[in-house]
């Protein structure tokens, strides 16, 4: 790599040292993003350690002592931030595949963008017949479609 990186540990350079040398990594970023949802009736945060950007795809990277992995509550955020990977990853290649036919939900935080892709050239003319038959945005509020 040609960037310096930012390590809080000597455990998260020990990792960064070794994916430095994979060769199947394009590029490491430190604290890429902050994942938020409201999961099981609480909102949840969390800032993933490295995002390494690789031949097979991006992989989200959280650096913890073996110690700390037993405890629940981090046992839980890593459960949930390969989960919520695993979704996002899944889903851009099946649209990449061009699969249109997936579980509400199971991609949180979809965005027009998304939803604008997904329903193709027939968008406009949904857009248009959600503001004619459901002008308080009634049905499907939380989905996003028209942002």
């Amino acid at each position: 790599m040609r960037d310096h990186v930012i390590y809080e540990s000597r455990l998260e350079l020990a990792r960064l040292l070794f994916d430095d040398f994979d060769p199947s990594v394009r590029r490491i970023l430190a604290q890429p993003f902050l994942l938020k949802a409201e999961v099981e009736g609480k909102v949840r945060k969390h800032i993933p350690d490295y995002l390494l950007i690789s031949e097979d795809g991006p992989v989200v990277v959280d650096v913890k002592p073996r110690h700390r992995v037993a405890k629940p509550e981090v046992a839980f955020t890593f459960d949930w931030t390969r989960r919520l990977q695993q979704n996002r990853w899944l889903y851009d290649r099946a649209v990449e595949m061009g699969a249109k036919r997936y579980l509400f939900g199971a991609v949180p935080n979809l965005t027009t963008d998304d939803w604008r892709r997904h329903f193709g050239t027939f968008y406009s003319t949904l857009s248009k017949a959600k503001q004619s038959f459901d002008p308080g945005n009634v049905l499907t509020p939380g989905q996003g479609f028209f942002g």
